[in-house]
């Protein structure tokens, strides 16, 4: 033992050797038991900057199963708790459990992992990790709960944040939407905050507003309000036209895109549609079908 030890302490490799080693097994672990609260880091796997989980919280392993893929931004719909100090995780009001908050099956787990990792949600991976966060009800006060937990110390440092004009890049990012209204109150909200720890996604008519990308990084957008493509045969021209100015308008402004409601049916026409959103330049492809999406992404990137 003493051999051991007077070889790391010699060898600054054998260090960071022994620490990789040491994370692996952790992660194994939190394989076999994910819900039982361990701290692992995430798998060794080909991290995927357009990979976004959408209604992650669906999967039998919420995050887990998204970052066993390589996926880089995870959704959770949100709605004020159970308990004033955290937020349940669910897609309608009749599906909100006491177990499934935000802090539960989100904000530790990702804490815990950033730890094991050494700074990063996936192993080397310094790109963005987005943690979207749709709020389904009552806007202002699921903010004021998630802003309450964003302050709390034991996530110091996890955070994307915004301080005096600039964003200072964390782990994890929190985009935020709202559902039932335009979000301009929370717009507002937000942009008079100094720091903060969150940031707004937008719409297509919030491009060409003025509104920075320090405020709102990212636009979602409804395909099926834009498009009556829906994969089979050609695209039309004018519709194509129409996906590839949206995505230069929005990339002009410094922001992400990222479409939802793009059919999902397995087979031609799905793979029609990932092929159009890659090669026009779509930031996120969004699915429900983590390993048939990570699958796709491997092979066009390879």
């Amino acid at each position: 033992m003493h051999n051991v030890d007077r070889y790391l302490s010699e060898n600054p490799g054998g260090r960071r050797l022994a620490r990789a080693v040491v994370a692996w097994i952790m992660f194994a672990v939190l394989l076999i038991a994910p819900q039982a609260g361990v701290a692992a880091a995430a798998p060794a796997v080909a991290p995927l900057p357009r990979a976004h989980a959408h209604n992650d919280y669906l999967h039998d392993r919420p995050l887990y199963d998204a970052l066993a893929q390589g996926f880089t931004s995870v959704e959770a719909d949100v709605y004020p708790g159970l308990q004033s100090t955290d937020l349940s995780v669910a897609h309608a009001p009749w599906e909100i459990r006491p177990q499934r908050t935000l802090r539960s099956l989100y904000l530790d787990p990702l804490r815990q992992i950033v730890a094991a990792n050494g700074g990063t949600v996936l192993p080397g991976y310094t790109g963005e990790f987005q943690l979207l966060i749709e709020m389904k009800w009552d806007a202002p006060t699921a903010y004021r709960v998630l802003d309450d937990l964003t302050r709390d110390p034991q996530y110091a440092g996890l955070f994307t944040r915004y301080v005096d004009g600039r964003v200072i890049r964390g782990p994890v990012t929190i985009g935020l939407l709202t559902a039932f209204t335009d979000g301009t109150d929370l717009r507002t909200t937000l942009a008079a905050q100094n720091p903060r720890s969150a940031f707004v996604i937008g719409a297509p008519n919030d491009l060409g507003t003025g509104i920075p990308a320090t405020l709102m990084p990212e636009i979602n957008a409804d395909w099926a309000k834009l498009f009556r493509w829906r994969g089979e045969g050609a695209m039309p021209d004018a519709e194509r036209r129409t996906l590839t100015e949206l995505v230069d308008r929005a990339h002009r402004e410094g922001k992400r895109i990222r479409f939802w409601g793009v059919p999902e049916q397995p087979g031609a026409a799905r793979k029609a549609l990932w092929d159009m959103q890659y090669d026009t330049g779509v930031d996120r492809i969004a699915t429900d079908h983590l390993s048939d999406l990570a699958e796709y992404l491997r092979q066009r990137s390879s």
